[in-house]
């Protein structure tokens, strides 16, 4: 039997393997919490294996990885570790999990996990659709593309309302891939509310800021010398998010700039919800159309985006930092309604384990949502 990690997304650390024993810690590569992990077990085709995350309480949420349900990957094809199959040792704060394998080689992860192949696999499906544009901001420093995407209607001239949207700001904060997969595919919908959505927006979106870390394997909050979330300053220190502010400020300058979506997760046990940008709270108009946006979404969403489980303590930033994410960047610089959408990792509010086609409800539904808001 062998682990290896070098493989996009791939990421453990001090693998030891003892007999059916594989354990490991989740790397922190450059972050003070780690919580991403990603291995591929092979030639152990049905033995049982017990699996252990030994650093799981010092993982960001701590002992709420008890939560976790990790994910193991055959062919393509993905499934979550069974409920009876995971346990939690609240004395060693370590993550446990059994797993028999089906085949000689089982990719087992964190989360779901979505790299650059998977987000330029569904771009190229796509490609065909007329109102789908395929841009090229820049490159990684590791020279990865950096991906963005420009929805609308060309025979629809003149100025349109702008929607701009970001994921994977934090590396392994995997469920907003998903999410921005379905609500893409609904904006090109065949349908005619999403027809008349694109002669009246322009929906641009860079799906995967920190591509770097994405295919290495990094979670990435918190990184050092800086977190993607909190460079958006007047002198970015990482490239993506210099040529963002530049692209941001260019298309605002030609429309009417109504909304900025941040794609995140949180915590393992966190459920989904909507938090504002700070400065809204001193902004009572803004404040209110924020919370209708989210109110539209509850209605339409199923698995749940609650407004009940907004947690107030997310806008208890220091005034650094909360001057520094990018909602407050783009409220602040050009007085749009700017929101982070923290989509479960594991469970939703009603209990129920989410994934893949959950996800793709939800931005199904933040499409359907948008457009009533914008109405």
């Amino acid at each position: 039997m062998r682990v290896l990690t070098d493989f996009p997304g791939g990421g453990a650390a001090d693998i030891r393997i003892d007999g059916s024993r594989i354990s490991f810690d989740a790397p922190a590569h450059n972050c003070p919490q780690p919580m991403w992990f990603c291995l591929r077990v092979v030639e152990a085709a049905g033995q049982p294996l017990e699996l252990v995350v030994r650093n799981a309480g010092r993982c960001l949420g701590g002992d709420t990885m008890a939560a976790t349900r990790p994910v193991v990957g055959v062919d393509g094809e993905w499934s979550r570790v069974p409920d009876e199959q995971v346990w939690y040792d609240h004395e060693a704060h370590q993550l446990h999990f059994r797993l028999t394998p089906a085949s000689d080689q089982v990719t087992v992860a964190y989360c779901y996990p979505y790299q650059l192949a998977d987000l330029q696999r569904r771009l190229a499906e796509l490609a065909a659709h007329p109102h789908l544009e395929r841009l090229l901001l820049g490159r990684s420093p590791a020279g990865r593309p950096l991906e963005a995407v420009r929805v609308t209607d060309p025979s629809a001239n003149g100025r349109k309302q702008l929607i701009w949207c970001v994921a994977r700001q934090h590396a392994g904060e995997v469920p907003g891939s998903f999410v921005f997969e379905g609500l893409l595919e609904a904006w090109l919908a065949a349908t005619p509310e999403a027809a008349q959505l694109r002669r009246e927006t322009v929906l641009c979106a860079l799906p995967m800021v920190d591509v770097d870390a994405v295919e290495t394997g990094s979670y990435g909050k918190d990184q050092s010398p800086v977190d993607f979330n909190r460079d958006w300053t007047a002198c970015p220190h990482h490239p993506a998010i210099a040529r963002l502010l530049e692209t941001i400020a260019e298309d605002a300058a030609q429309h009417d700039y109504r909304l900025f979506l941040d794609l995140h997760a949180p915590h393992p046990s966190g459920v989904s919800f909507l938090v504002p940008a700070r400065g809204l709270l001193a902004d009572p108009g803004g404040w209110d159309e924020h919370w209708r946006l989210g109110a539209l979404l509850e209605a339409a969403s199923a698995p749940p985006v609650r407004l009940a489980d907004y947690p107030p303590h997310s806008l208890d930033w220091e005034l650094r930092l909360a001057d520094s994410v990018a909602t407050e960047a783009n409220r602040r610089s050009f007085g749009t309604i700017a929101t982070t959408l923290e989509i479960a990792y594991h469970r939703d509010a009603s209990g129920e384990l989410v994934g893949p086609t959950s996800w793709r409800a939800v931005g199904a539904a933040l499409t359907g949502a948008i457009a009533r808001w914008l109405a």
